[in-house]
């Protein structure tokens, strides 16, 4: 996801998976405290060939593309054909595990194709 750069209060930040998962997982991604209060931004998620899995913990973005909204607050992004965007507002606070491009059919079972261009609740997939 491409928040880098476009907040003033923002705390993000990276870390690297340990050596044992590190041929699964690519990198974990945290943001918290974005968006000032009243405030509201528009941030475009293009594609990054990678699948995403990610905990809102705070106020969830509203997904601007009917077809791409998921409810909860735990969300799978497979690999995406096209971009889209979220509507944020609120106190934005997420934790994100990017996976390395095999790696999460080693934790779902589910063939990565499934995942493709779709936004699935973590729900769905238990």
């Amino acid at each position: 996801m491409g928040f880098r750069g476009y907040f003033k209060n923002m705390s993000f930040n990276t870390t690297y998976p340990s050596l044992i998962l590190s041929p699964y997982v690519k990198l974990y991604w945290g943001i918290g405290n974005c968006v000032s209060t009243g405030q509201d931004y528009l941030q475009r998620i293009v594609p990054s060939g990678l699948i995403e899995l990610s905990f809102y913990l705070g106020d969830r973005p509203k997904v601007l593309d009917a077809d791409r909204d998921f409810t909860g607050n735990t969300v799978i992004t497979g690999h995406l054909k096209g971009y889209y965007e979220l509507q944020i507002t609120g106190r934005l606070s997420l934790f994100s595990i990017s996976f390395q491009p095999q790696g999460a059919m080693m934790f779902f079972g589910i063939p990565i194709s499934e995942f493709y261009d779709q936004n699935i609740p973590e729900q769905e997939t238990i």
